[in-house]
């Protein structure tokens, strides 16, 4: 759990960071859609291995 906020707070400061370059993305506005996809994967990501954790540890304890 302690990596996954870790892992939480690194892409939150690289989001911070991205945002601070004025670059193509930022003048046309396709920059916050980017940001989204990525929030969006990177959410659906956490909750498949969360999910598969707790999978896993229900497996482990029936053996």
């Amino acid at each position: 759990m302690k990596r996954l906020i870790a892992y939480l707070f690194t892409f939150l400061f690289l989001g911070q960071a991205m945002a601070a370059e004025q670059g193509l993305f930022d003048r046309s506005g396709k920059y916050n859609v980017v940001v989204a996809v990525l929030a969006i994967i990177f959410v659906g990501l956490v909750i498949y291995l969360v999910r598969l954790d707790l999978k896993l540890r229900k497996f482990e304890e029936k053996e």
